[in-house]
């Protein structure tokens, strides 16, 4: 009888160690096949915002199958990494995930098992191929000479301007619907913090009165605080100005109300592609009690009366400096790009940076709520 026991006892150890336990809730599994990758190292990345961190690995056997489990969270991002360094994106949580793919095409591999994944992967193709198109159009610009064919130049200007606003238009549309909040922190990552300063700072504020946490908010707001440093929360000081009708501007003349300087040139084709659509703002909404001043650093004034003119900016407020860069007017907002805004409070308090039409036709009246007269 003793034997028996004995027997029995030893036969439940032998088949709890031969037999895999079942996944626990916070864990994923991956199981897949890369094709052409027999026995090749198979990583797992955990996603931060400023890089990635090996967190697991296995290798697949001489089919290339492979399987691999790991502990995440429901807001965790990886990386599925080979060592050719191909990857692929995955929001896994505590799912099962199949993966199928190519060595050499790793990102555009199938995964079934997380709706979460194929919605990130999708961004993440999408995002590539425009961020790709607007780099090319900028090297075309940066080969140009601007001196000896100004046409052609301007009008190439234009066009990387529109790859650029395509591509931050798509990333910040979807950092804004996609339901799954990790998925919404690092496509709001990936936007550059000078260009996209209001629409990062006003992301970030939604994000964190609703509670979430996450070192991809935290990186975002260490980015904000740096670029925005030697302005934000201060006040602006004021200055007068010649406008282009000879009257005498000051930037105190708008205080009660929000107060939006944008700063550009005629010499400047991103320049006047945003002007053109501040004007189609103004005259789309002359009852928003936002007062709009522009300031020009050209160096030659006939340009610039000519785009004022062509971008429909018909309104008191448009002023010429008189030394372009230096002019001491705008020394105080550290200009070193053009074009850029800046948004100023009822109290005239510098709130925001590069605030766009787009942002202004989107948010107006929370702008004026969140920054006009009380």
């Amino acid at each position: 009888m003793k034997k028996t026991v004995s027997i029995g006892v030893l036969l439940s150890i032998l088949l709890l160690f031969s037999c895999n336990q079942p996944k626990s809730e916070s864990e994923f599994e991956i199981e897949g096949t890369i094709a052409e990758y027999p026995e090749g190292a198979v990583f797992l990345d955990l996603v931060g915002p400023t890089g990635f961190q090996t967190v697991d690995s296995t290798k697949t056997d001489s089919e290339g199958k492979f399987s691999l489990r790991h502990p995440a969270d429901s807001n965790q991002i990886f990386t599925l990494r080979l060592s050719n360094n191909q990857s692929m994106m995955l929001v896994p949580m505590n799912d099962h995930l199949t993966v199928t793919a190519n060595s050499g095409q790793l990102a555009n591999g199938k995964v079934l098992g997380s709706a979460r994944t194929a919605s990130l992967q999708a961004f993440s193709n999408v995002r590539n191929r425009l961020r790709s198109e607007y780099s090319r159009e900028y090297r075309k610009l940066q080969n140009m000479n601007q001196a000896n064919d100004r046409e052609r130049w301007v009008i190439q200007e234009s066009t990387s301007d529109l790859a650029l606003h395509g591509y931050r238009e798509f990333v910040r549309a979807y950092a804004d619907t996609v339901p799954h909040a990790g998925s919404a922190w690092y496509a709001a990552s990936t936007l550059n913090p000078q260009g996209d300063f209001y629409y990062l700072q006003q992301f970030l504020e939604r994000r964190k009165s609703a509670g979430e946490k996450s070192p991809f908010l935290n990186h975002i707001d260490h980015e904000i605080e740096k670029m925005g440093v030697d302005f934000i929360r201060y006040e602006a000081t004021d200055f007068i100005a010649a406008d282009i009708s000879g009257d005498s501007v000051s930037l105190s003349d708008s205080r009660g109300k929000v107060t939006y300087l944008y700063i550009w040139a005629s010499f400047c084709g991103l320049g006047q592609m945003e002007a053109k659509r501040l004007g189609e703002w103004r005259h789309a909404h002359p009852e928003v009690p936002i007062e709009i001043l522009t300031f020009s650093i050209d160096d030659i004034k006939e340009p610039w009366l000519k785009a004022v003119k062509e971008n429909g900016l018909d309104w008191k407020g448009q002023m010429l400096g008189n030394a372009s860069w230096s002019s001491p007017e705008i020394a105080q907002f550290k200009v070193q790009s053009i074009p850029v805004s800046f948004l100023l409070d009822a109290k005239g308090i510098i709130r925001s940076k590069n605030v766009t039409a787009t942002d202004l036709e989107k948010d107006y009246a929370e702008i004026v709520k969140k920054w006009g007269a009380q």
